[in-house]
């Protein structure tokens, strides 16, 4: 049940790069959905290290360390999520019936997503062959750089998000692995609704972008697998807001 701390880890930077973010004067979901790739960022930036400098190991203990500090962090900013979540409580409780119905529809299969992303173990091959196996393999060897590997792509393609993956892995467990994609999924669907959310915009085409992504087949695919398409993605999209 390890992997249960590497979920509440990941979601514990992800809410704290959300409430920083915040500070820059932009909306909740901007800052949120800006979480997603700061949150990617920064824990790919310090397991880099700690592999770099040969110490994989410690890494669940300076993860402990963060993870302290970044609560302290959310709690003293308890009034902000506390006035966005009666400020979201009030916007529903505002609106029509068929809103209602219409955000229901859309909320039971993305919690439906979110609970088979946290339960189940990607199952691609690309994941299976070498997404996963180079971190395993790294952190058997205690390095950064491969002296001895299975398949020629887990040395010749780009070491990137999949450093991200070290979170679970190093428990030994790949159930749960599939959070990270799935909450760029997410993100990147914010994204979308942001870009054409304005003010002055009567009615309900600025939804249409976000509705078609949740729709599309092959999105949804990679969101329960543990590639660094998604998040590859949301770090474009990130760049463009």
């Amino acid at each position: 049940m390890e992997y249960l701390y590497s979920i509440f880890h990941f979601f514990v930077v992800y809410t704290a790069c959300g409430f920083f973010l915040k500070r820059f004067d932009l909306s909740t979901r901007e800052s949120f959905c800006h979480g997603g790739w700061l949150s990617l960022c920064l824990i790919y930036f310090l397991y880099k290290i700690l592999f770099l400098v040969r110490i994989p190991e410690y890494s669940l203990y300076l993860d402990l360390i963060l993870d302290t500090i970044f609560i302290v962090f959310i709690f003293k900013r308890s009034k902000l999520w506390k006035r966005s979540f009666k400020r979201n409580l009030t916007f529903l409780r505002t609106q029509s019936i068929s809103t209602k119905v219409l955000l229901l529809l859309i909320a039971i299969p993305l919690l439906y997503g979110f609970a088979l992303a946290l339960l189940l173990s990607p199952t691609t091959i690309d994941v299976n062959a070498y997404h996963e196996s180079r971190i395993l393999l790294m952190q058997q060897q205690g390095t950064y750089f491969l002296e001895k590997f299975n398949d020629i792509c887990e040395v010749v393609y780009g070491l990137g998000y999949d450093l991200v993956l070290h979170n679970h892995l190093r428990f030994g467990e790949d159930r749960g692995l599939a959070i990270y994609g799935f909450i760029s999924f997410i993100c990147i669907t914010g994204f979308l609704f942001n870009f054409f959310n304005e003010k002055d915009t009567k009615g309900y085409w600025y939804f249409l972008p976000a509705i078609l992504f949740l729709g599309l087949i092959e999105p949804i695919y990679q969101s329960f697998s543990a590639k660094n398409d998604l998040p590859g993605a949301l770090a474009c999209l990130a760049g463009f807001h």
